[in-house]
């Protein structure tokens, strides 16, 4: 599983959707709920697209201790996809997934404790979290970690570690935050793609785990770090988000500089900007 999540995510390999979906296929037939939920939720054949079937799956894997599922669920409860939003229950469920040594989920749970989604606001703990999944090779906590390290959020400062995470990062397919930081810190990098596409090592504890890996969800909530971003920028990445007529509505109410009274806005993910602009979805 985790070989198909690397080829949906670009992750150390060339991205590949027909290569990922034919893993998540594979592994829903052989009755992994996690996988079925992917499927439903992505609408990989023959599977209906369907958030409702999707958290049907999900909660089916929770009761096995799939690691998963367990993700899967609570990114829908971080996000309210399918359920309603509680992100205390998202907490609890990556913590399930993060005490079975799944990386997606300790990330995830850096995140709530890094933006106090569902916990009291802990920055120690945030990039305790981020480092721990980052040493499992998990790219978007080994960004995010850079991005601890580059302000001093939990940890000291440290412009060098900072730099060298965000390249790694990039080297693995987490490209865009990486690179934006870097080109802020004034460093050219182009990331590697030789090192994309080497084989993925095999980590200690991951490889009877292999078959049930995946962030679960399709926003993950993953610190984008938009504390940092001007008005200009927040607004191109919403009309990067595929939200279609409502990208120009979105965008013109961050082009007017005020969200919150604030210039600068901090956002994770899509359900969240649209809950801070008051944009129904």
């Amino acid at each position: 599983y985790i070989l198909g999540r690397h080829y949906q995510r670009g992750e150390y390999v060339e991205r590949d959707e027909k290569k990922a979906s034919s893993i998540f296929v594979d592994l829903a037939e052989q009755g992994h709920w996690g996988s079925k939920g992917r499927c439903h939720e992505y609408g990989y054949q023959p599977y209906l697209k369907s958030i409702d079937k999707a958290v049907e799956c999900y909660r089916k894997g929770v009761e096995e201790g799939d690691e998963v599922s367990l993700t899967g669920l609570g990114v829908c409860y971080a996000n309210g996809t399918g359920v309603k939003r509680d992100r205390k229950k998202a907490v609890a469920l990556y913590s399930q997934a993060a005490d079975k040594g799944y990386a997606v989920a300790v990330s995830n749970l850096g995140y709530c404790y890094q933006n106090g989604k569902g916990v009291k606001v802990d920055e120690k703990k945030a990039a305790a979290l981020y480092g721990e999944a980052a040493e499992r090779g998990y790219a978007v906590a080994i960004s995010n970690l850079g991005y601890c390290y580059q302000n001093g959020k939990g940890v000291d400062k440290d412009r060098e570690k900072a730099i060298e995470c965000y390249k790694k990062s990039a080297d693995l397919g987490e490209v865009r935050f990486a690179m934006t930081n870097l080109k802020r810190m004034g460093i050219g990098y182009t990331p590697s793609l030789a090192k994309q596409e080497k084989e993925v090592p095999a980590r200690e504890g991951e490889k009877e785990r292999e078959k049930s890996q995946n962030e679960g969800g399709t926003r993950v909530p993953v610190s984008s770090n938009m504390e940092d971003w001007t008005v200009e920028e927040v607004a191109a990445f919403v009309f990067n988000m595929g939200l279609g007529p409502k990208s120009s509505e979105i965008a013109a109410k961050f082009g007017e500089a005020i969200v919150n009274g604030k210039e600068l806005v901090s956002y994770s993910n899509t359900d969240d900007v649209l809950e801070e602009v008051d944009i129904p979805k």
